[in-house]
């Protein structure tokens, strides 16, 4: 069954354009912000809408907004404004002056602002509760990036998870609010030549600027499976599918957002990030490097193909294999292999021995939901790290740090009647270097704890009453008054590198 297959194979995307009449639209590029921002899927509250305007406030310099250039979509510039090189760079395929066909591409589909979930789909992450970063601001005395706006700095940006106002210590400063606010970046749909439509950017953005969400309907895997077969019966040739989680999948075929016009490349300059907000997974696109007003936005769809005719691509990299997917059985064959082998290390637990996994181990952790081969496993790496040395006592130090103890809480109540993930978890909760008891208290595992005193496993109730016994012993440490020296030592604490540019949302599951 080639629709089984597909299914079962690590799908990350699978896009194409729809095919329709060119139109030729001219218009401003602030113009089109204002139009696209919208039907991107942003719906302005009122107090969305006044947050926008303290961030916008805030900003010091073209790194904090948006900057437009010129005009798209008319025609290319006169040869004797540009220079040699500049020149030779207007190919016949330049995005810089394709025709703009927003107008005519909100005509194709259904633009939503917020994902719609479809029987059983919810979205869910693994967070429940409030997970506040630990972030200090003071708009008398810090830059505006010092408010949740550093990848490096804030454990909430390092693990991909958005701050919650009423939890977040910068308040409604913090500026870790891309997806609830709809801080799009501005950006048109034009017309190509070969590819259908596309998306371009309508200004410089560096490295890891968000582009916006990819919305559409929410489905669980057998919605997934009776829709392609559908949509087969209907003639559709392309489908806008993105996998969510392992058995949650967004389709945009119908309805959706602007992301969905976005083009394959083999040299992509976005890449696709599975971010939590609130207690929702979510998807969104960002860039991978600099990107220059007029440059079209391109990720890669990473889809295996089901059928026996493989999808054309047209990017025009220098490394494009001329096809989306896999081409034969051969191919195949080497794919099937590579993912065995990489199963097989998998399998092999190892201890954390690197500090820069860490983010990824975490980020695993959270995609947990519903998984417990892969708790056990987690579980097993974290009871193999050694606390000992001073090695793997950082590497714990730092579980801790990014939300280690409320995972862990997660896990005790997800799994509250699985004996073995119990016992681990209160194993991993043993060995954790806690220096005072206000995490514990912050996530009410005392409380928790408490419960598995009286569990009819003996193991589990020894263990459990030994941990509240020396957690007793912690003291609770209260904040001193923030002063500028304060101040001062807090910005010197290491700065954890992001992930951030090399993380592949599809590997969590490896």
């Amino acid at each position: 069954d080639t629709t089984q297959k597909h299914l079962s194979s690590t799908v990350n995307v699978v896009c194409a354009q729809v095919t329709t009449t060119p139109t030729t639209t001219t218009t401003t590029s602030q113009a089109m912000w204002d139009s696209t921002h919208h039907a991107a899927g942003h719906d302005d509250s009122c107090s969305d809408k006044e947050d926008l305007d303290i961030l916008t406030a805030m900003a010091t310099g073209p790194s904090d907004l948006f900057q437009f250039h010129f005009e798209f979509g008319s025609k290319r510039p006169p040869k004797e404004s540009l220079s040699e090189s500049e020149d030779h760079g207007w190919a016949l395929d330049d995005s810089r002056y394709f025709p703009a066909a927003t107008e005519e591409a909100l005509a194709t589909y259904e633009n939503i602002t917020a994902n719609i979930y479809i029987g059983s789909a919810t979205g869910r992450s693994m967070a429940e509760e409030s997970m506040p970063c630990e972030c200090k601001y003071d708009s008398e005395l810090d830059p505006p990036l010092d408010a949740c706006g550093d990848d490096n700095r804030c454990i909430n940006r390092m693990m991909f998870m958005e701050c919650m106002v009423q939890d977040c210590p910068c308040g409604r400063l913090c500026r870790n609010r891309r997806f609830q606010l709809g801080q799009y970046a501005p950006v048109d749909v034009i017309k190509t030549q070969k590819k259908g439509f596309g998306l371009r950017a309508l200004t410089n953005l560096p490295p890891n600027s968000f582009i916006m969400e990819y919305m559409g309907e929410v489905i669980p895997q057998k919605v997934f499976l009776d829709r392609t077969r559908e949509y087969d019966a209907e003639g559709y040739t392309h489908y806008y599918f993105m996998t969510l989680k392992n058995d949650e999948i967004i389709d945009a075929t119908k309805r959706g957002c602007l992301a969905r016009f976005m083009n394959h490349s083999c040299n992509p300059n976005c890449v696709t990030q599975k971010w939590v907000i609130g207690k929702k997974m979510r998807i969104g696109i960002f860039t991978s490097r600099f990107i220059t007003a007029g440059e079209e936005l391109t990720f890669d769809y990473k889809f295996e193909r089901y059928g026996t005719v493989a999808q054309a691509c047209y990017c025009g990299e220098f490394n494009c294999k001329g096809y989306i997917g896999a081409s034969d059985n051969s191919h195949e064959d080497h794919v099937f292999e590579h993912v065995k082998e990489v199963v097989k290390q998998a399998r092999q637990l190892q201890p954390l021995q690197d500090p820069n996994t860490v983010q990824s181990f975490v980020k695993r952790m959270l995609n947990s939901v519903g998984k417990p081969r892969l708790v056990n496993k987690l579980l097993m790496r974290l009871k193999m790290t050694n606390v000992d040395n001073s090695h793997g006592r950082e590497i714990l130090k730092m579980i801790v740090r990014l939300h280690g103890l409320k995972m862990l809480k997660f896990w005790l109540g997800e799994w509250k009647s699985n004996e073995t993930i119990v016992l681990r978890v209160l194993q991993v909760l043993e060995k954790l270097p806690l220096a005072n008891r206000n995490g514990l208290e912050d996530c009410q595992l005392f409380d928790v704890v408490q419960r598995f005193v009286d569990h009819d496993n003996e193991e589990i109730s020894q263990l459990s009453e030994y941990l509240l016994a020396s957690w007793n012993e912690l003291k609770s440490v209260y904040p001193e008054k923030v002063t500028n020296k304060t101040k001062k030592r807090f910005k010197k604490r290491k700065r954890y590198e992001s992930s951030r540019e090399l993380f592949d949302p599809d590997n969590d599951y490896l």
